[in-house]
């Protein structure tokens, strides 16, 4: 499915909010994973499911992924259930779930965070990093891409773009269209797959890309 893409550019400002939220994420998220059990537990939104990520894959051989975000675990959820072959690596701000796997604690606020993964854990056959580079501010966009196409030679993102608000707090620090994600992607990867979701005035982005760092 390959969807129009039009740009939303509404949002609404929470001018300090948003200064202590880039100051501070890993309060901000603590705070929202501890006190709203509904948070990063929808597994399907504007058409588009995580059952994609495990078509995109599942005619390749793949013996480690790298989950970045990991939030409530709902992709490591799925690689147990239907890919237990695989070993999977879990990063985030701190350990959101419950699920026995390798974890470091990355902040994706600071780019140079993910050296260690570089320093510490095998090169992965696959990175997925879902609903996450919209929550981090633009300045580090860059950074964070290059340094996650060093660590896998299959990447898969989805980036959301619409506000995301909670307690005056928004969370989708950047929000761009496809076109912004796509140039921003292709300076370190090939894109391969790129689908566009679209439901009202709401947009989802999936890539599956090639890390140039491996071809």
């Amino acid at each position: 499915m390959s969807l129009s893409t039009r740009y939303y550019s509404e949002s609404l400002s929470f001018p300090n909010a948003s200064k202590l939220y880039v100051e501070n994420p890993h309060k901000v998220y603590k705070n929202l994973f501890l006190r709203d059990p509904r948070y990063n537990t929808v597994i399907s939104n504007f058409g588009f499911s995580y059952d994609k990520v495990l078509k995109s894959v599942e005619n390749l051989q793949i013996g480690t992924c790298l989950d970045i975000g990991s939030g409530r675990g709902i992709m490591i959820e799925y690689f147990k259930e239907n890919r237990p072959e695989i070993k999977v690596y879990s990063t985030d701000l701190e350990k959101f779930h419950h699920h026995n796997v390798d974890f470091m604690e990355i902040d994706l606020f600071k780019p140079e965070t993910l050296d260690r993964i570089e320093n510490e854990w095998p090169k992965m056959d696959l990175v997925t990093c879902l609903d996450v580079m919209e929550h981090l501010p633009l300045s580090v966009i860059d950074g964070v891409l290059q340094r996650l196409s060093r660590i896998g030679r299959i990447s898969i993102f989805t980036i959301a773009n619409h506000p995301d608000i909670h307690d005056g707090v928004e969370l989708h620090l950047t929000k761009e269209n496809s076109e912004f994600w796509s140039s921003a992607l292709k300076n370190h990867y090939e894109i391969a797959v790129q689908e566009d979701y679209l439901f009202g005035a709401n947009e989802l982005y999936y890539f599956a890309c090639y890390s140039k760092a491996f071809l």
